[in-house]
């Protein structure tokens, strides 16, 4: 005769893919007619823009778009040059039992941009580009605390509680954020844009009630040509802008984590009211919100009967617990290039950022590109590679994730002949920790095998302390743990260390 059980249920997200996945893409780009040829490649910077991403029946489709800026001096005049292009990116990934309801959750990185001259006339761009793909399917966490109210079964439980977290929603919304800068006052009538890169980074997502309300900057750092001069500058226009999402599970016990994808950047110079120019900006964003919620779950861990012999079915369920977002400051620093002689530098931005995870480790690397100039008057190309690596203390069953990083504007220490360049860097981490508990599923009574009570003894007494698990010891010589605590019980006080310790058998 099969016991009843009582089930929990919790509708849930189960994550059905989780990886990272590299893509590389070429361009050929021919010079413009207008434009003349490359002499020398000075900077190459692009901006990481993802205008769709779908999940369809057992696969996901991204389109997105690297759109590039490429700075140059002229071959005959040695004059600042540029040419853009957009490299268009386009990946359908295969990933099984995905459908229309999936939700995807992805962070990208421009971890690679190269401009290779192959003739003055011609280039050829490459982008490599890192995609943190997460894609989550609905499901039902299930568990059984206990009997079903009303059961009257002799059959005793053991019950234990463990903590875990369940992702219970992910939503997107779609929004446009638009500002206006001043340039400065030396260099506004004269400037021309050549280059836009924008980094958004989430300041604090906070839930009241069933909104969050997110608070990011988006920090573009544009490359000017002062026309006036020839001189190459940067300016690095920052905006603070806030958005609320609804959600349907909201509470104490939830933990919301807020990512905000660049769909589209627009930039355009405009007069400005005050007399001088400005600089535009619209930019179509989209943010990502995962939640998840804490939860003390109670689940049937064994069971017995002194009655009957009970035969049970168990079934092994993993566990997720995330731990609350932690940040990592590092401020990487390197030295200009031996033998590079500058007398003056003109700009120097970050270019490429790539993380990378391993074991405990957190690796960050970056470029930092500009021009200089150097004692002969030319123009130099500026090209750093910037490493550094950060680990944190996690257990044999915990797993690095990175929520975002934010990059600093580089700071230029010490003269242009021996300048070092020093960025910070903020990381935000989360640390998951898995396991894995049995849980019973399923009890079912042998009516045809009775427990051979008369052959036991109606109490027994446990000198040994090798034992001293009170449910262990109920289960192994008939008894209950009521039983035996009421039955050793000294002062109203009760220790399962308590020897000799009296075992009264159940009737």
């Amino acid at each position: 005769m099969r016991v009843a059980l009582h089930r929990v249920e919790s509708d849930c997200l189960k994550p059905i893919y989780d990886n990272v996945i590299l893509k590389e893409e070429t361009l050929e780009l021919v010079v413009p007619d207008v434009s003349a040829d490359i002499g020398k490649i000075l900077d190459v910077r692009g901006q990481l823009l993802v205008s769709s991403q779908k999940t369809k029946t057992d696969e996901i489709h991204f389109i997105a778009s690297v759109e590039v800026s490429v700075i140059y001096a002229g071959e005959d005049s040695g004059k600042v040059q540029y040419v853009m292009a957009n490299i268009p990116l386009e990946m359908t990934v295969p990933v099984a039992g995905a459908d229309e309801n999936s939700k995807l959750v992805t962070r990208w990185e421009l971890c690679c941009l190269d401009a290779r001259l192959l003739n003055p006339r011609k280039l050829l761009l490459r982008a490599d580009v890192s995609a943190n793909i997460v894609v989550y399917a609905p499901d039902k966490f299930m568990i059984w605390d206990n009997l079903s109210e009303g059961e009257t079964q002799p059959v005793y439980v053991l019950k234990k509680e463990v903590e875990h977290t369940l992702v219970v929603g992910v939503r997107e919304k779609s929004f446009v954020v638009t500002d206006e800068h001043k340039l400065p006052a030396d260099k506004e009538q004269s400037a021309k844009m050549l280059s836009a890169e924008t980094e958004i980074c989430v300041q604090d997502a906070k839930a009241v009630g069933n909104k969050i309300i997110i608070k990011a900057l988006a920090k573009t750092m544009a490359v000017f040509l002062n026309e006036t001069d020839g001189s190459l500058f940067d300016n690095l226009f920052t905006t603070q802008f806030s958005q609320i999402i609804e959600v349907d599970t909201f509470g104490d016990n939830i933990m919301n984590t807020v990512n905000i994808l660049l769909k589209d950047a627009e930039f355009t110079m405009v007069s400005n009211r005050e007399n001088g120019f400005a600089c535009q900006v619209t930019l179509q964003m989209v943010a990502q919100a995962v939640s998840k919620e804490n939860k003390v779950s109670v689940y049937v861990a064994d069971a017995y009967s002194n009655a009957f012999k009970l035969n049970m079915e168990a079934e092994d369920i993993r566990l997720m617990k995330c731990l609350p977002q932690s940040p990592l400051m590092m401020n990487m620093r390197c030295k200009m290039k031996s033998g590079t002689a500058m007398t003056e530098i003109m700009y120097a931005c970050v270019s490429e950022v790539c993380t990378e995870i391993e074991g405990n480790a957190i690796r960050v690397s970056l470029s930092v590109s500009g021009v200089g100039k150097s004692e002969s008057g030319e123009l130099e190309a500026i090209d750093m590679k910037l490493s550094e690596e950060e680990t944190v203390d996690i257990m044999r069953n915990q797993k690095l994730s990175i929520v975002s990083v934010c990059c600093e504007k580089p700071m230029m220490i010490g003269s242009p002949q021996n300048a070092e360049i020093s960025v910070g860097v903020e990381i935000t981490y989360c640390i998951k920790e898995t396991s894995e508990i049995s849980a019973v599923c399923s009890l079912e009574i042998c009516e045809d095998c009775p427990m051979k009570n008369c052959d036991r003894p109606t109490l027994v007494v446990l000198c040994s302390e090798r034992e001293t698990d009170l449910w262990k010891l109920a289960k192994k010589y008939g008894s209950t743990m009521d039983m035996i605590e009421n039955a050793n019980k000294m002062n109203n006080e009760f220790s399962p260390k308590y020897r000799p310790l009296l075992i009264p058998r159940a009737k």
